[in-house]
């Protein structure tokens, strides 16, 4: 029910900000058995990006090319989450083995200057900034701002996400591909390793460091001041918070914005349920449940907002794999 709720006062219009307080009243409960403790097991160091990934800035008006993608070796692992202590535990669960044949993912959520590219070249739409038919509010969106090449592009909706990975001969990553290269075959909690037995929700105790950088990018205010141009600070450079990455490489799959997947939302229970809601994973705040990797939202197509953005992946022939 809370889902639900909480999904309405996105669909709103609601301030994020808000919405998280709003949404994360449920207690904690008990850190999942199957959980591993950071101590026993360790918490996987960030790797470090070669020169040849790293996120190319483009000025305006130059053509800036699709990011670098990190190659994610096929396996079984178990999608979702058996018991997680609060209200959305239906839409979490059951945990069920999938198997997930070799992809490549964007190392970095798609960039702003990468979507403009899009935009001057090929089929992509401007972002709006603001939602029709609702009381008008500036989104801060980041296409509306200057010097933001290497912030993630947001305020798109499933279509335009969609549209840009097609024109980069990608695609949106399904749920599956998703959560697998959060997880990978371990099943870890968070991108970066196992939770902490003890700290709520498992929390690591630099998280934030984890999803927002030593210095952090975010200024949680509700007061917007479009004449001030340091006003717009509600996401982080990509890659900003390389301690987050997954030992495969991969940036920002925890924190910064959420992003778009190419699957219908339906619970796991009814995989083939008649809706137009897409799943969204990744949660771009700092409520520590909301950053374990299992963590699902949904969101209609058409939708848009802020704290939404994307990632690109592409299917690999696994007799061609590296």
């Amino acid at each position: 029910m809370r889902r639900i709720v909480c999904l309405r006062y996105l669909a709103a219009g609601v301030v994020p900000s808000l919405i998280a307080l709003a949404c994360s009243s449920a207690k904690p409960g008990p850190v999942p058995s199957e959980m591993h403790d950071a101590a026993t097991f360790g918490v996987p160091s960030a790797p470090a990006i070669p020169s040849t990934t790293q996120v190319a800035l483009a000025p305006r008006g130059h053509v800036s090319p699709p990011g670098p993608m990190a190659l994610i070796k096929g396996g079984v692992f178990k999608m979702g989450a058996n018991a997680f202590g609060f209200d959305d535990a239906d839409y979490l669960g059951p945990a069920h083995a999938v198997k997930v044949a070799s992809f490549r993912m964007d190392i970095t959520e798609v960039t702003v200057a990468a979507y403009r590219a899009c935009v001057e070249t090929g089929p992509c739409t401007t972002p709006v900034d603001t939602h029709p038919g609702r009381e008008p509010y500036p989104l801060r969106c980041p296409w509306t701002f200057q010097n933001v090449d290497d912030y993630p592009i947001s305020c798109v909706t499933w279509s335009q996400a969609d549209a840009y990975c097609g024109w980069a001969k990608k695609m949106l990553p399904t749920e599956e591909m998703w959560e697998y290269a959060a997880r990978g075959e371990a099943g870890r909690d968070f991108p970066w390793g196992w939770t902490v037995h003890g700290n709520d929700w498992g929390r690591p105790d630099d998280l934030d460091e984890r999803i927002y950088g030593k210095n952090s990018c975010h200024a949680r205010s509700l007061v917007f001041t479009p004449d001030d141009p340091k006003a717009w600070k509600d996401t982080c450079q990509v890659g900003g918070a390389p301690k987050g990455a997954t030992p495969e490489g991969l940036l920002d799959m925890a924190g910064n914005v959420s992003e778009w997947t190419s699957t219908f939302s339906c619970s796991y229970k009814e995989p083939n349920c008649k809706t137009t809601l897409r799943a969204v994973r990744g949660y771009w705040a700092s409520a520590a449940r909301m950053n374990q990797s299992v963590y699902r939202l949904a969101r209609e197509p058409d939708d848009f907002d802020i704290h939404v953005g994307f990632r690109c992946a592409q299917r690999v022939d696994e007799a061609k794999a590296p």
